[in-house]
């Protein structure tokens, strides 16, 4: 048991909402392509939840899903301090996380910043990679204005 964690992609034309409710179920069933998936990574729940009650969700989060947009997914990028990595090497890859002087700075700074729900927490490398790749991705994906994404969880 724990916290699972989905990213799933619809269609506008199929459902274009900023958030759902645990009990939408209809709505749920047109989430059906798997984007990206967690397990235990608390910190981003935490940031996905705050999201969800802003863009007007009241239920509890839990098996809720909030709609994200490139505004999200580059709020997320600032408020993780995850665009530290491109001051530190020209080619930010996946591997290149590895380096030993982008380790240490993200050890340092990553999720530094005044945002109470993130400060001063020290990640797991493998989730600040995952972190990386799943804002790249967002990003890219978001580029076709007919694509939703959303982040759901199962406790």
């Amino acid at each position: 048991m724990g916290l699972d964690m989905y990213a799933f992609t619809t269609s506008k034309d199929v459902m274009d909402k900023d958030f759902l409710e645990a009990d939408n179920n209809q709505g749920f069933k047109k989430l059906n392509r798997e984007f990206f998936y967690w397990r235990k990574f608390y910190e981003l729940d935490n940031w996905m939840k705050n999201l969800f009650y802003e863009k007007g969700g009241t239920g509890e989060f839990n098996c809720a899903a909030v709609r994200l947009i490139r505004r999200d997914i580059d709020k997320l990028s600032y408020d993780s301090n995850i665009n530290i990595l491109s001051n530190l090497v020209e080619d930010v890859s996946i591997e290149n996380i590895d380096n030993e002087k982008v380790v240490k700075s993200l050890q340092k700074d990553f999720w530094s910043s005044n945002i109470k729900y993130l400060y001063g927490l020290n990640l797991p490398l493998n989730e600040i990679k995952d972190l990386l790749l799943f804002i790249r991705r967002s990003r890219n994906i978001l580029k076709d204005k007919d694509i939703c994404l959303y982040y759901t969880n199962w406790w």
